[in-house]
């Protein structure tokens, strides 16, 4: 689900639909198109932007990336691309237990 949302991220980021401040209705969006759970997606999306580590936020953007390649998303590929290099140059730091990852510049 997390990666889902990912994906859903960037098409919508491209798109110029992202607006940070609410999440409701991204999720209700998500919903209507993969019939997932709403709280699911909207917890998720969350998770998505803000509180996953950065060596996760990684693996998720690398393995996300091929299907954007895939279909020659070039502007969405090289949003993702500058992501992930961006996750590589830290790393994550632990307060309270939590991941606190640092803000990405797409997301």
């Amino acid at each position: 689900m997390r990666r889902q949302n990912l994906m859903m991220f960037y098409l919508l980021k491209h798109g110029q639909l992202i607006d940070k401040t609410d999440n409701t209705k991204y999720a209700r969006l998500v919903r209507y198109l993969t019939g997932k759970s709403y709280d699911n997606i909207r917890k998720n999306w969350n998770n998505v932007r803000f509180r996953i580590s950065n060596e996760d936020r990684k693996e998720d953007l690398e393995d996300i990336l091929k299907y954007f390649k895939a279909i020659r998303a070039e502007e969405i590929v090289k949003m993702i691309e500058n992501d992930i290099a961006f996750a590589g140059k830290f790393k994550t730091k632990k307060m309270n237990g939590k991941a606190n990852s640092h803000n990405f510049p797409s997301i």
